[in-house]
């Protein structure tokens, strides 16, 4: 008889442990799957609801929710138009079918529609529309999906004749937009708005006239803010090829006795530093090529150690100087 009720306890507790997951919304995430509208423009989809073309979804709510799976096989940007009746409901997207990463919420806005804008890997999503009020709510569903490669492409990599440095060339979808930035590795749509992976305070990632240089072979992402900021997009592109040159050592113009200055000319965008017995100083090289650092006051005879270390992390040789 212990040995019975041992038994119903222990299948009682498993019941109760598996049953929160039985909820519909995972059911119907598992056989409610959506196919976006593929666009060619960010304004595409408006010009198709504009048209009349068919919804994607159209579903009334109460007190409940639905779930819709999408799936995608390339980065691009998510972008879904909502039309609610009264307002009550919300939209959640996922990124996993157990609805605990979330990625994007926005309340439905009944007038003109709610818009979300989503940049996305590769994968499947879960769009999960709620409704926690008695009122009904009549939601209507477009959902469209824009490849990163209609808004920002590579157009070619061309490797100059030492084979030290490459020249991305980027083609551009749009009229205006706010700025395209370049990193070396790859970067998930989760760091996409980044400032510290993006280094955003700095000129060193930026895109000036749709070209980027790089000096070191390996993956590299680059990310296009549209939009008036509002919207990012990025793609990916590899360098192969180059040779592994060091960068040249700074050129010092300027180490004189009874100064804490110390000029001269380097890469562009580098940093440089000067280190006088263990103590180390550094500043940034500016876009013309010259540099300044601040250091101690200097005196007849000290040593002074420089080198450089460009945008892509590789390190010039040592020079020495002598301050006179």
């Amino acid at each position: 008889m212990k040995k019975y009720y041992k038994t119903l306890s222990i299948i009682l507790l498993i019941i109760l442990i598996v049953q929160p997951f039985q909820n519909t919304s995972m059911v119907d995430a598992a056989n409610k799957e959506i196919i976006p509208i593929l666009l060619n423009d960010i304004n595409d989809l408006q010009s198709y609801i504009d048209t009349n073309g068919d919804y994607s979804s159209q579903i009334n709510l109460k007190q409940t929710d639905k779930v819709y799976k999408v799936t995608v096989i390339e980065t691009g940007i998510l972008y879904i138009k909502s039309y609610s009746t009264n307002s009550k409901s919300n939209i959640s997207i996922y990124t996993n079918s157990l609805l605990t990463s979330c990625i994007s919420y926005k309340k439905c806005i009944k007038q003109t529609g709610t818009n979300i804008y989503l940049s996305i890997d590769p994968g499947t999503y879960y769009i999960k529309l709620s409704n926690t009020s008695k009122t009904n709510d009549k939601i209507t569903n477009y959902i469209g999906f824009l490849p990163s490669e209609s808004i920002i492409d590579i157009k070619s990599i061309s490797i100059n004749k030492t084979k030290s440095t490459a020249t991305v060339n980027f083609g551009i979808g749009l009229d205006t937009y706010n700025e395209v930035r370049v990193v070396p590795g790859e970067v998930l749509y989760t760091d996409i708005a980044n400032k510290r992976t993006w280094k955003t305070s700095s000129k060193d990632t930026l895109v000036t006239h749709e070209q980027y240089k790089v000096s070191k072979n390996g993956l590299y992402t680059a990310r296009l803010i549209f939009n008036n900021g509002q919207n990012m997009v990025t793609t990916h592109f590899e360098v192969t090829n180059l040779k592994d040159i060091k960068p040249s050592i700074p050129t010092v113009r300027t180490c004189n006795a009874g100064t804490d200055l110390i000029s001269g000319t380097a890469q562009k965008y580098s940093t440089v530093y000067m280190q006088i017995g263990i103590i180390q100083y550094n500043s940034k090289v500016k876009s013309n090529g010259t540099y300044f650092v601040r250091t101690c006051e200097l005196l007849r005879g000290m040593k002074v150690k420089s080198w450089i270390i460009n945008t892509n992390g590789q390190r010039s040789n040592m020079s020495y100087h002598v301050v006179k």
